[in-house]
């Protein structure tokens, strides 16, 4: 008797679990009535038997009466499949059995997630609660539904804004606007949930008070970028945020970048009322590894290879030679020729007079 994968789960046999497997050999007389029951862990499911005698691989638990040699293996699966993005912020979970098929009607076997810098404008009196993300392969589908699982910082939160109206949007193409999901909010390990039969561009959105602005100036972090996301030793990592000013002022604010938890870097930046600004950053390192970036609240990170090589060219280098100038080929005197020839008849015949004509007065 076996189980795979390891740890998925365990085999009774007329209630008792075997310690180890593969199992030592089970001795039962022949024509002796046993039940063979597939017990999944926590998160998994009975997928089949596997082995002889031949059975129906899908009977759980197997009443069988001994009249041969068997050897059986049991076989788990997840509950769910989890695709997630690089920083772990967004999970999309699918469950085992589901249809996932692109725009094509083809299998789906791969789900990529990509931070997206420039998003389409946002629903008015809303914040963003953390990245945008755009979700391929564009076209993916999902029957039944999967879930999508977004965790969020309360501490990024603007002020005087509620967590449990946190909401899940994706973007409509083809109408040009967010779509709200119906979502389930989980202040206690901040998640928030929402059930997606397609993939799109997805945004946690947070509603703002439908009040005048505040006198004082407000200040939000969005849109988190690192480029490139893996560098060679010593190259340089571009890091931008935007940073909003929702207020109904004026006002100035310090935006720290933050290196394994070091500040490495400020930006002092004044904003007037309902207005933005890009705030770049560069950083590089020599050691081999993973770095992570903080920016203001939004997290991400950057990788060092060694065994990339980082280009580097003069400043100002072009390798497009400028083209040479077209020469008129017509009737035209050509100057760059004729000049220094009218200057030399010039000298010779003009030069002599005058010096003529000097020695004269002498």
């Amino acid at each position: 008797m076996d189980v795979t994968p390891e740890g998925w789960g365990n085999v009774e046999i007329n209630g008792d679990i075997p310690c180890n497997y593969p199992s030592e050999a089970f001795i039962f007389e022949s024509g002796e009535e046993i039940v063979i029951e597939a017990v999944p862990q926590t998160g998994y499911h009975f997928a089949g038997w596997e082995g002889e005698p031949t059975i129906n691989e899908r009977d759980n638990p197997l009443e069988i009466e001994i009249d041969n040699n068997m050897a059986l293996t049991a076989t788990f699966a997840p509950d769910f499949y989890e695709y997630a993005s690089n920083d772990g912020k967004v999970t999309i979970a699918i469950a085992d059995g589901t249809d996932v098929e692109d725009g094509s009607g083809e299998p789906v076997s791969e789900i990529e997630f990509t931070a997206d810098a420039a998003p389409p404008p946002l629903p008015a009196q809303t914040a963003l609660a953390g990245q945008v993300y755009y979700v391929a392969p564009d076209g993916t589908t999902f029957d039944p539904e999967a879930r999508l699982i977004w965790s969020y910082n309360p501490e990024t939160l603007p002020e005087g804004t509620n967590a449990e109206d946190l909401v899940i949007t994706y973007y409509d193409e083809g109408d040009s606007e967010w779509t709200l999901l119906k979502c389930d909010v989980d202040t206690e390990n901040n998640l928030v949930t929402a059930e997606i039969d397609h993939l799109s561009t997805f945004a946690i959105l947070i509603p703002l008070p439908l009040v005048a602005p505040p006198p004082e100036a407000l200040f939000t972090s969005s849109a988190l970028t690192i480029s490139p996301a893996t560098v060679g030793s010593g190259g340089t990592v571009s890091i931008s945020v935007t940073i909003a000013n929702n207020g109904g002022m004026e006002g100035s604010i310090v935006v720290p970048l933050k290196i394994n938890g070091e500040v490495e870097n400020t930006s002092d930046l004044t904003l007037a009322a309902a207005t933005s600004q890009t705030v770049t950053f560069t950083t590089s390192r020599d050691a081999e590894g993973d770095y992570e970036v903080n920016v203001n609240g939004l997290t991400g990170s950057f990788t060092v290879d060694s065994t990339m090589v980082t280009s580097i060219q003069p400043e100002n280098f072009s390798n497009d030679a400028p083209e040479p100038e077209e020469q008129d080929s017509g009737g035209g005197i050509n100057w760059l020729i004729a000049t220094p020839i009218i200057v030399a008849v010039f000298l010779a015949v003009f030069l002599p007079i005058k010096l003529k004509k000097k020695h004269y007065e002498w």
